[in-house]
C-alpha cells in the first residue's frame, strides 16, 4: 500500500474486465504492472484478442504437458519405485488419472502403495485404485454425448452433476476429449487410417474406448469439433459468471452437442 509501483494480479479473468482495461492500455500513461491470469479463454475472447494485439501487453499462453510427456514422466516414477508396469495398465492410467502434476503423482503414489511387494503394476490393479475416479466416469458421459446418444448422455450427466465436488470438472474434461479428439482428427487428415490412429499408443485410447471412439471421428470433422471446442468453451464462461446455473449451462452445451451428433450421423 505504501510503496512505489506494485503488482496488480487478477485471477479467473474474463471478458468481463475488457471495459475496464481498455482504457487503462490506451491512456500511455505509467503506472503499476497488471498481471492477468485468465485460465482457458477461447479464441473469440474479447480480453484475449484485446491483450494479443495491444502493444502494450504481452500474452504468454501456458500449455498442458502432452499426452506422451505425462506418460513419460509417470513411467519414470513407477520404474523410480522399482516397479515395472503392463502397456495395458498404463494405457488404462493414462485414461483415468488427472493432469495436474501434484494430483496425478499422488495418484501413481496410492497405485504403487497399492502393489507393494508385486514386482509388476496390472490392469486390475489400475482398476482397483483408479477405476473409479471422475475421469472415468466422465469417459462415458462424453462417448455418449459425441456418438449422439442424448438419453444416455442425460443420465450420466445427472450422475455426475449429483455430486458438487464433481460437477465442476465436467466442462473442462469436456474440453479436452474434443481436444483429443481434434488431435486424432489431424492426423486422419495427414493420411492415417482411422484404425491406426485410434490404436497408436500416441493417442492413449483405451481398447475398451477404441469402437466408441472410432464412431466419434467418423461422425466429427474437424470444423466441427472446432465449433464444439467453441461451444463448450462459451459454456465454461457462462458459468464463471454465474456460478449458481453452472450444471445447467454444462446440460445445455453437452446435450445440444449430443443432438448434433445425432443429426450429423443422419
Amino acid at each position: 500500500m505504501f510503496g512505489d509501483k506494485q503488482v496488480v494480479w487478477i485471477s479467473d479473468a474474463d471478458d468481463a474486465i475488457v471495459k475496464a482495461l481498455e482504457p487503462i492500455l490506451a491512456s500511455g500513461e505509467e503506472g503499476n504492472l497488471i498481471l492477468i491470469d485468465g485460465s482457458t479463454l477461447p479464441k473469440a475472447s474479447k480480453l484475449r484478442k484485446l491483450c494479443e494485439t495491444d502493444r502494450r501487453s504481452l500474452v504468454c499462453p501456458l500449455y498442458e504437458e502432452s499426452l506422451h510427456e505425462l506418460r513419460l514422466r509417470f513411467e519414470k516414477q513407477v520404474r523410480g519405485a522399482g516397479v515395472a508396469i503392463s502397456d495395458e495398465a498404463m494405457e488404462r492410467l493414462m485414461q483415468v488419472i488427472s493432469r495436474e502434476r501434484s494430483v496425478g503423482e499422488s495418484e501413481v503414489n496410492k497405485l504403487l502403495t497399492y502393489v507393494h511387494g508385486e514386482k509388476e503394476i496390472g490392469l486390475e490393479d489400475v482398476a482397483a485404485i483408479c477405476g473409479d475416479t471422475i475421469e472415468s466416469d466422465a469417459d462415458e458421459l462424453f462417448d455418449a454425448v459425441f456418438e449422439g446418444q442424448m438419453m444416455l448422455a442425460d443420465r450420466h450427466l445427472m450422475t455426475l452433476q449429483s455430486d458438487a465436488s464433481l460437477a465442476r470438472s465436467i466442462l473442462p474434461m469436456a474440453l479436452q476429449h474434443v481436444a483429443r479428439l481434434q488431435s486424432m482428427s489431424v492426423q486422419m487428415r495427414q493420411g492415417q487410417p482411422l484404425g491406426e490412429v485410434v490404436g497408436s499408443a500416441r493417442n492413449q485410447v483405451f481398447f475398451k474406448r477404441r469402437p466408441s471412439i472410432s464412431r466419434q471421428l467418423q461422425v466429427w470433422s474437424l470444423e466441427a469439433l472446432l465449433e464444439a471446442e467453441d461451444k463448450i468453451a462459451e459454456a465454461i464462461l457462462a458459468a464463471r459468471r454465474t456460478a449458481d446455473l453452472e450444471n445447467a449451462f454444462a446440460s445445455r452445451a453437452l446435450l445440444a452437442l449430443a443432438w448434433q451428433a445425432r443429426s450429423l450421423a443422419g
